[in-house]
């Protein structure tokens, strides 16, 4: 991109993966019937560790 540094790139990448990362956890958790409320209270509470807590598998 032009006018944009490797540090300003670095930062908008690494935001919009998070902003991807969380629209996943709460996508997995409404489809869970849990309310989206209820799934931001969840996201903060368990932040990084949400993600692989909630996806996995079941023995």
């Amino acid at each position: 991109m032009h006018n944009i540094g490797a540090i300003r790139l670095g930062r908008i990448t690494a935001a919009w993966q998070e902003q991807k990362a969380i629209a996943e956890i709460m996508l997995f958790l409404q489809n869970l019937g849990i309310t989206p409320g209820l799934a931001v209270k969840i996201y903060t509470a368990y932040a990084e560790s949400s993600g692989s807590t909630t996806t996995a598998p079941r023995s």
